[in-house]
């Protein structure tokens, strides 16, 4: 039995040493070759967009011609939507205000644009003028003989839709929306509540400023002695306990004699009184 086992631990040794075996060849991957991760994760084109084939203008961009780019319909709904507002892509980089135009597509699309990179006669200065100034230039101008195609600064208080449509970049809709805003506060001490305007952007206001003057004297005032809570209500700085406080008061006590008297509202503060003031009196 002690032979037997020797023989059978010594036969795979013997039979390794005596007899030829096949190859086995194992083929190795230089990791600094690249050749490993090409294998394993091999590079796809996520793009997902095409190039116009020749230069266009996207202010008249087609539904169909945004699709063809690679643009859902909806995202391509979005764009006209928003030209239809009056708005107008002036310049190449304008185009990343739209929220579908991410920066893949934009790097695609801006050698083809057919506008320019930057609107050079652009003055920096003349948004800073003051209202005073507009009404000079204005006058000035149409002294001169100005022609019909000139368009003057409009008092933004008291121009009507039309007038208001006729600013460069106002259109139907902005125009809407600054007439109703303008309805439920009285009137504009500022530009800055036109940023509230859907798609209204910083942009778009500096370049609308020199066209629209602000006379604090033409605020339409809301008389706190006959206006309906609905209708202080409806004023951006009032809001609901606000305007209904006003009108109790008024109808168990007795009318306003002056503004200061709106501070026995336990919803109106010393702030809050000098904010709304310029668009409130009491006869």
């Amino acid at each position: 039995m002690l032979f037997l086992f020797i023989l059978i631990a010594v036969a795979p040794r013997i039979y390794d040493n005596y007899f030829d075996q096949p190859a086995h060849h194992v083929k190795t991957t230089d990791l600094q070759s690249g050749e490993y991760e090409s294998n394993v994760n091999p590079k796809k084109d996520s793009s997902r967009y095409t190039a116009p084939t020749s230069t266009f203008d996207p202010n008249t961009y087609s539904l169909e011609q945004w699709m063809d780019i690679g643009l859902s319909e909806k995202q391509a709904q979005s764009i006209l939507k928003y030209l239809r507002t009056g708005a107008e892509i002036r310049v190449k980089s304008d185009l990343k205000k739209l929220y579908v135009i991410d920066d893949d597509l934009y790097r695609l699309l801006e050698p083809k644009m057919n506008l320019p990179n930057s609107l050079k006669n652009k003055s920096s200065k003349q948004s800073t003028v003051d209202s005073v100034s507009y009404y000079s230039m204005a006058d000035k101008e149409k002294s001169k003989g100005a022609s019909k195609d000139t368009v003057f600064p409009i008092s933004i208080n008291k121009a009507t839709k039309m007038e208001l449509e006729e600013i460069p970049g106002i259109g139907s809709f902005f125009a809407k929306e600054i007439s109703k805003l303008r309805k439920a506060s009285g009137g504009f001490l500022t530009h800055e509540p036109l940023l509230t305007i859907y798609n209204m952007e910083k942009e778009d206001l500096v370049r609308l400023k020199p066209y629209l003057l602000i006379n604090p004297k033409e605020i339409n005032r809301i008389n706190i002695n006959t206006a309906s809570e609905e209708r202080l209500r409806n004023h951006p700085l009032i809001t609901y306990d606000i305007a209904h406080s006003i009108v109790f008061y008024r109808e168990n006590y007795s009318k306003y004699k002056s503004l200061d008297e709106l501070l026995l509202s336990p919803f109106i503060e010393q702030a809050n009184l000098k904010e709304l003031t310029p668009y409130l009196r009491v006869k």
